[in-house]
């Protein structure tokens, strides 16, 4: 401190201690950001990590591709993570960290509506291909011609009392039978239904078809029939074909219908008039078109009755509305047959076809050819013990319904047609299943739509899961309260950018405290994330994150949103970068907090979170009859069932109304169907689906008596803890967690495989499904068809004078047995309980689950697909744009392991050549196509030299900034021991890493020294490689600017290359001495930034070549340079440059080139010669 700066009066002594010893920051060491697919981890954003121990932490271990198991629970593609692996190999050489771009599936925000949308579909299954081939998806033959398919919903129901009065449901109250939705099957053709009579030995086989099927045997087995479809026998395709034929019982048949199906779905219906005589004409010009019926029966009672129909039918087509070819096109009153051809080839055929008495078709009532149905028989039961549980019964594996990827050889059963999504097997064991005696078990399958959207509708960029609204404990009148409306919401979590990935975790809210004094009204409470795999005991498990005393106060260190952050981003297309939102730095890596804002303006300053709403789902749906009793018992031995649905005077009375168990709703989830007359109809009783024979028996053979039923339809819900003593260790005393359950059962501390089918959430339609903010809570009335599955507090948390247990039970604050209730006190509650855990629900990845590479490259074509029209391109090009800034994230090397569209890989070669301080790494199409791909096998994969320089000629690149590699390489997974066929990109950026690690980075990463992958040079180890050059291949390569990985004889495999893409001849077109120029250029910017705003004037000149100078002779020290020279005086920075404020020097510099041919002559001289002549 200088003494100027001290007031000295008196004499004495001053002393300041000034410490000159601070080191200044260290400027970050650069490595290469790799974009594309991991198993899990933040996406679309840059991540660093610093060893691979961090990145196995993030972003999971190498996924080697190929995975055996439960697909649809795996959440991974299976195909390699060809970025994990490139991560793998750079990483393991331990010299610089690396950033990682994760894949997820997102759209454009201008994305085509007919393009390629994120998220997946079944093929079919939009109402408007639905014809139902089934009652409720069960029992008749197929009816339609549009291959049904989308997803189908099995519910089952226990077999207790029913026992009901028909008045209770006009007050509101809901008795009978309980049923609960217990597996999903998804369907790209065909449809899945229940078959009566169950038992594999035939003991108790049962004949004719049902409504509700009964399970058979101690296992409660029950019987599938699967329906696919194929194209004709000779492989071609087919159009369906049905030869028609009239009789004399068709005299004077009167209001009776005929229904034909065209190849889209769409249905055309005949009505019969008795008041026109059978050659009149036909005036309709839309459905229903009249067949008209009198005087048929007075001779050639055939011909006429054909004629008839064929009149009909000549009309619907001449009016466009039946959409299939007539033969003869002329009636000329002789013929007695008549065929209809449907114009679609590859159409299911209408394969039972409602006709009428007086018509018959081929002899029977179906058209032949077309897409034939295949059928298949399966036994199944829910116990995972048994021997036929249903996820070991049916295809679990999306990707095996992908004909680009899996050819129909390789899969066995049609699984290439369908496969089984959720299975709930707890809810079934603690619900409509729970009494588990045999035989106890009621089944029945229905079409799981709503207007035009299937459940299977799941198309949507990536999402976020997130837990419910926190909200607080109840202030008011215990008797008014209702958690969801009398408490305050608070905030909920949501994941970070990781998909389906925040399934994978629990949220406890723990050791939940009020405040010690009146002067501090906030409380505190902790939150921490587990695995969900963490059971419901208070157990010594370990958090992945917490974080302790968090309050509610915003002004405090400890305020939630400050602990946890709640920053977000966000990207904006207009201007390719990433937009932040929020105020508080993200402290977890896992979750962000959102906060309610209405707690800006007021709330309660003693508010705990004390509950949590969970997750949505449908409301349950009721079905009630017309009869004042129904008795399940009775289904094995029924016939036709009659229905009344109360509660809306549009449903209708007299039939089994489907749509009727929707409790009113208009836009959510229904049965889309109802049986009356013989009829399926729609909501409105128009005509909608398939005909029911009406006299099929729907509930099984023999009585032809109605059977009444009454009973909810509910759809699962993740299990709440209902005591303290569920679970091991569990007791009066025990300090439990309640809330969310996530283990096998209440008594058993194994985790529940399917835990995660519960939180997938709804199909994205905002208007029929309701993916809606629940902040302001669900909206109200009919019009809400959605609800929670739960709202759980603690203020419903009761002690049972018994045994001392704590228990949860819904609604016990409001009728005054809680222990807030009882005691008048919220804070006597979390004497006996303080915590809980709750579940992140509706995640998304936007991939499409039918591929095993979602990014794959052979479903995009060059100069046609772009962002716009396929959302897994874009997906890339956006990823690549989130690090195209160089004032975001800093690198030095650029690699999308994979990706060898000619356009993408252009947009990277773009993203360095713009930074101009990164190369990139990049894989040329016409190399090897993995079998991820397309059906081929591995030999008609391999790629050829000659297709690869053919194509690399046309694309005429020249820039210094990237560089290829060729071929692709066989590597051993180090932790499964797979062998893995990966892209050269990840091999070259390991030797990159290894050769920097053992050298210097401006040393040339090919050769034996440094390139070869045999000695372990890629960083992982390298068996093969999926060509072997010789020579002239390795020559023809290299002279088009491609590096060959080349195998010698002594079998060694060697990168024996190291050319950039530059065309033009020049230092430049190697990668050692681009990478120097890369590594100078960075450096040297960071050393001007230490003059920047300074006097433009020679002493601040000399300042900057005192750094520059010393770091160059380094450098050639380190045999990077030859050869240096810096100018910076009054030749470089002129007057006219220092009026205009810049100071421009310019440093010439010698690049050390690598020795890449040697020329040695061996001379043979004459006898006597003198070497040292």
């Amino acid at each position: 401190m200088a003494a100027k700066k001290f007031k000295f009066i008196s004499p004495g002594v001053y002393i300041n201690e000034v410490d000159e010893s601070i080191l200044n920051p260290s400027p970050p060491i650069l490595g290469p950001v790799i974009v594309g697919r991991t198993r899990k981890g933040p996406a679309m954003r840059p991540v660093r990590v610093d060893s691979y121990t961090e990145f196995v932490e993030i972003f999971g271990d190498p996924v080697p591709g190929q995975e055996a198991g439960d697909m649809w629970r795996s959440y991974t593609p299976s195909g390699p993570t060809y970025a994990a692996y490139a991560a793998k190999a750079w990483l393991n050489a331990e010299t610089s960290p690396a950033t990682i771009v994760r894949v997820l599936g997102e759209e454009h925000n201008a994305r085509l509506d007919n393009g390629t949308l994120a998220g997946w579909k079944t093929t079919k299954g939009a109402k408007a291909d639905l014809d139902m081939d089934y009652v409720g998806g069960q029992g008749a033959p197929h009816t339609s011609g549009s291959s049904v398919g989308g997803a189908f919903g099995m519910w089952v129901f226990d077999s207790g009392s029913v026992a009901e009065d028909s008045t209770d449901l006009l007050n509101g109250i809901h008795p009978g039978a309980s049923g609960t939705l217990a597996a999903i099957w998804y369907c790209d053709s065909g449809s899945v239904m229940l078959m009566s009579g169950t038992s594999r030995d035939g003991t108790t086989e049962q004949t004719g078809s049902a409504l509700f099927v009964k399970s058979v045997g101690t296992d409660n087995e029950f019987k599938t029939v699967l329906k696919t479809y194929t194209t004709g026998d000779d492989g071609t395709g087919l159009a369906a074909t049905a030869t028609f034929v009239g009789a004399a019982t068709l005299d004077d048949e009167a209001s009776t219908s005929l229904l034909l199906v065209n190849a889209d779905g769409e249905i055309v219906t005949f009505t019969t008039n008795a008041t026109k005589g059978f050659g009149d004409t036909v005036d309709e010009t839309a459905s229903p078109f009249t067949i008209n019926t009198r005087d048929i029966e007075s001779g050639s009672e055939v011909r006429k009755a054909t004629q008839a129909f064929w009149i009909s039918c000549k009309a619907a087509i001449d009016a466009g509305v039946l959409d299939m070819a007539i033969n003869p096109t002329t009636f000329a009153g002789t013929e007695e047959e008549f065929t209809l051809t449907q114009n679609k080839v590859n159409a299911a055929g209408n394969t039972a076809i409602t006709l009428i008495t007086g018509i018959t078709a081929n002899g029977e009532t179906a058209f032949t050819g077309g897409v034939t149905p295949n059928q298949q028989v399966f036994h199944f039961n829910f116990n995972a013990s048994g021997g036929r549980y249903i996820r070991d019964i049916f295809n679990t594996n999306p990707i095996l319904t992908n004909s680009d990827v899996v050819s129909s050889g390789e899969v066995t059963n049609k699984k290439n047609k369908y496969w089984l999504g959720e299975t709930f097997d707890r809810q079934l064991k603690e619900g409509a299943g729970s009494s588990g005696s045999a035989g106890s078990q009621f089944g029945i399958i229905f079409p799981m739509l709503s207007g035009s959207v299937n459940w299977a509708f799941r198309q949507n960029s990536f999402v976020d899961a997130k837990t419910g609204w926190f909200f607080s404990q109840d202030f008011g009148l215990n008797t008014a309260f209702s958690p969801d409306s009398t408490s305050t919401k608070l905030f909920r979590l949501v994941g970070r950018d990781m998909g389906l990935q925040g399934h994978e975790y629990k949220i406890a809210i723990e050791d939940i405290k009020a405040s010690p004094n009146a002067s501090t009204p906030f409380g505190s409470f902790t939150v921490a994330i587990y695995p969900i795999t963490t059971y419901d005991t208070k157990a010594k498990f370990e958090a992945l994150e917490k974080y302790t005393n968090c309050n509610l106060n915003p002004i405090s260190k400890n305020y939630i949103a400050r602990r946890i952050g709640d920053k977000h981003i966000s990207w904006n297309y207009d201007l390719e970068k990433h937009t932040e939102l929020g105020q508080f730095n993200n402290i977890s890596n896992l979750i962000r907090i959102e906060m309610n804002p209405a707690l800006d303006f007021d709330f309660n300053q003693a508010s705990l979170p004390f509950g949590v709403t969970g997750p949505i789902r449908p409301k349950t749906l009721f079905w009630h009859s017309s009869s004042a009793t129904a008795d399940l018992t009775k289904f094995s031995s029924g016939s036709v069932f009659y229905d009344k649905y109360y509660g809306n005077a549009n449903h209708g009375d007299g039939g089994i109304r489907g749509q009727g168990i929707d409790n009113c709703a208009t836009d959510g989830f229904k049965v889309e169907s109802y049986i009356t007359g013989g009829m399926i109809y729609g909501a409105s009783g128009s005509v909608m689906e398939s005909p029911l024979n009406v006299g099929a028996n729907l509930c099984s053979m023999g009585s032809t008596d109605g059977i009444p039923f009454s009973g909810s339809f509910e759809f699962p819900a993740i299990a709440i803890r209902s005591s303290s003593l569920d679970g091991p260790g569990g007791g009066p005393g025990a300090d439990a967690y309640f809330g969310v359950s996530t283990t096998k059962s209440k008594t058993v501390s194994q985790p529940d495989a399917g835990a995660t089918d519960y939180l997938r959430g709804m199909p994205f339609d905002s208007t029929v499904f309701g993916r809606f903010d629940e902040l302001s809570g669900l909206p109200a009335g009919a019009d809400n068809a959605n609800e929670y599955s739960w709202v759980f507090s603690l203020d419903d948390i009761r002690i049972n004078a018994s045994n001392g247990a704590g228990e949860w039970v819904s609604g016990s604050r409001a009728d005054g047995t809680s222990v807030s209730a009882v005691s008048s006190s919220y804070k006597k509650v979390l004497d006996y309980h303080d915590r809980f855990w709750t579940v992140m629900a509706g995640g998304h990845d936007g991939f499409d689950i039918t591929e095993a590479e979602p990014l794959r490259n052979s479903q995009w074509t060059v100069g046609t697909t772009n962002q716009y029209n396929h959302y897994a391109w874009n997906s890339v090009h956006r990823a690549l744009g989130t690090v195209a800034d160089q004032d975001v994230v800093e690198y030095n090397l650029l690699t999308a392991p994979g990706i060898t569209n000619d356009d993408l890989t252009d947009r990277a070669l773009e993203v360095a050549e713009n930074r101009a301080d990164a190369l990139a790494i990049i894989d040329l199409a016409d190399v090897f196509q993995p079998s991820t791909e397309d059906t081929d096998s591995y030999l008609n994969n391999l790629g050829s030299v000659t297709s690869t320089l053919s194509s690399i000629k046309t694309r005429d690149l020249n820039t210094s900034y990237g560089c290829a590699y060729y071929p692709w390489v066989q590597i051993s997974d180090t932790k499964t021991k797979r062998m893995v066929w990966v892209p050269p990109s990840v091999i070259a950026l390991g030797t990159m890493a290894s050769s920097e690690a053992s050298s210097e980075l401006w040393f040339a990463p090919a050769g034996y020294k440094r390139g070869s992958l045999t000695a372990g040079s890629a960083g992982l180890p390298v068996m093969s490689t999926s060509e072997r050059l010789n020579q002239t291949q390795r020559d023809d390569l290299y002279l088009n600017n491609i590096n060959p990985i080349a195998t010698f004889a002594n079998k060694d495999i060697v990168v024996f290359g190291q050319k950039t893409l530059q065309a033009t001849p020049s230092a430049l077109d190697r990668i050692n001495v681009r990478r120097l120029m890369i590594y100078l250029k960075k450096e040297i910017s960071r050393m001007s930034t230490e003059v920047l705003f300074d006097n433009n004037v020679p002493a601040t000149w000399k300042r900057f070549t005192n750094l520059v100078n010393p770091f160059l002779s380094s450098i050639r020290s380190r045999f990077g340079i030859s050869e240096f020279k810096v100018v910076l005086d009054e030749t470089t920075t002129t007057n006219d440059l220092i009026d205009r404020n810049i100071m421009y020097a310019k440093i010439y510099i010698k690049p050390a080139r690598a020795i890449e041919f040697i020329a040695i002559d061996f001379i043979v001289t004459k006898t006597g010669a003198s070497f040292e002549d």
